[in-house]
C-alpha cells in the first residue's frame, strides 16, 4: 500500500498539481462565462486543459532535470531523485498530452485545439529555454496563464472577439508577473545555484519589492475592470471584488514601506496572498455566473 502511495505521489509531483489544478479552474471560469452550466461536456474540456497542463509540467521537468538536481527546492523531484526514470516520465508526458488534446477535440473547434497546443509549445519551447537566459522571461511566460480561460471560453461557444474574455485574460496575465517574481525572491539563492539568472541581476531588492507591489495594484485594478465588460451585473459581486482587492493591497503594503533585504517570510506571505486572492476571484465569478445567468 505504501509503495502504491509513493508511486502516486511521484506522479502527482511530476504533474505539478499545485499549478495544474488552478490552471484547470481558470479554464472552468472561461467556460461558465460563455456557457453557464456544469455538464459532462464542460468537465471534459476542463479535464482536457488539466491533462494537457500535466503533460506540459512533466515535460518541463524532463527539460530541467539537471537544474532541478542542483536546487534544494527541486532536488527531491521524481527525476533528479531518481524515483522515476526518464522513460517513465516521458511516457507520462506523452500520455497526459494525448489525453488532453483528445478531450479538447471534443469541442470540434480548431481554435480550442490550437490554443491548447500553443500553450504546450509556449511553455516548453519558448518560456522554459528563455528563463535560462533572462529573468524577464516572465513577461512572455505570463501569456501561458492567460490562455486557459480563453480555451474554456471558446469551448463554451464564446467569440474570440468578445472583450469579456480578454478582460479576464488580462487579469490572469498580470497575476503571473508578481507570482513568478515572488518565487524569484523566495528562492533567489536556489535559482542561482541552478544556473538561472535572477531579478537581482537587474534590480535591487528594494526596487523589486516596489515594482512587485505595483503589479499587485495592477492585478486588483484589472479585476475591478472585469465587471465593466459585462461579466457580472451584480453590485454585490462588484463590492466583494473591490473589498478583496483592498484587503490584498493592505496586506502587501509592507513591500513599499519596509525593506526586507533577503528576508523570505514577507515574500512567502505575499506569494500566498496573491494566489488565494486569484482563487477566490475565480470562485466568486464562477458562482456569480452560474447562479445569475
Amino acid at each position: 500500500m505504501n509503495k502504491i502511495k509513493n508511486i502516486l505521489t511521484q506522479y502527482a509531483t511530476l504533474a505539478k498539481l499545485r499549478i495544474t489544478v488552478p490552471v484547470a479552474l481558470s479554464a472552468f471560469l472561461g467556460f461558465v462565462l460563455a456557457r453557464p452550466e456544469i455538464s459532462l461536456y464542460s468537465l471534459a474540456i476542463v479535464s482536457g486543459v488539466f491533462f494537457l497542463a500535466c503533460g506540459s509540467a512533466a515535460l518541463n521537468q524532463l527539460q530541467e532535470k539537471s537544474e532541478d538536481g542542483k536546487m534544494n527546492r527541486t532536488s527531491k523531484r521524481p527525476l533528479p531523485s531518481k524515483n522515476l526514470t526518464t522513460e517513465k516520465a516521458l511516457i507520462f508526458t506523452i500520455t497526459m498530452s494525448v489525453i488532453g488534446v483528445f478531450l479538447l477535440s471534443l469541442s470540434f473547434n480548431l481554435w480550442v485545439i490550437g490554443l491548447g497546443l500553443l500553450t504546450l509549445f509556449w511553455y516548453n519551447a519558448v518560456y522554459t529555454p528563455l528563463k535560462k537566459r533572462t529573468p524577464l522571461a516572465v513577461f512572455p511566460g505570463a501569456v501561458i496563464g492567460a490562455l486557459p480561460p480563453l480555451i474554456g471560453w471558446m469551448s463554451g461557444g464564446g467569440a474570440i472577439t468578445n472583450l469579456q474574455i480578454w478582460a479576464v485574460c488580462l487579469f490572469f496575465f498580470i497575476w503571473q508577473i508578481p507570482h513568478f517574481w515572488f518565487l524569484f525572491l523566495i528562492y533567489e539563492e536556489d535559482y542561482k545555484r541552478g544556473g538561472f539568472p535572477t531579478l537581482t541581476d537587474i534590480f535591487s531588492h528594494k526596487q523589486i519589492q516596489r515594482i512587485s507591489y505595483a503589479w499587485i495594484a495592477a492585478l486588483s485594478s484589472s479585476c475591478l475592470l472585469i465587471p465593466f465588460f459585462g461579466v457580472t451585473s451584480s453590485p454585490i459581486t462588484y463590492l466583494v471584488l473591490f473589498g478583496l482587492g483592498a484587503v490584498l493591497l493592505w496586506r502587501t503594503k509592507g513591500l513599499v514601506f519596509h525593506y526586507y533585504s533577503k528576508q523570505t517570510t514577507p515574500f512567502r506571505f505575499a506569494f500566498r496572498d496573491i494566489n488565494i486572492y486569484v482563487l477566490v476571484v475565480v470562485i466568486i465569478l464562477s458562482f456569480d455566473k452560474l447562479l445569475n445567468h
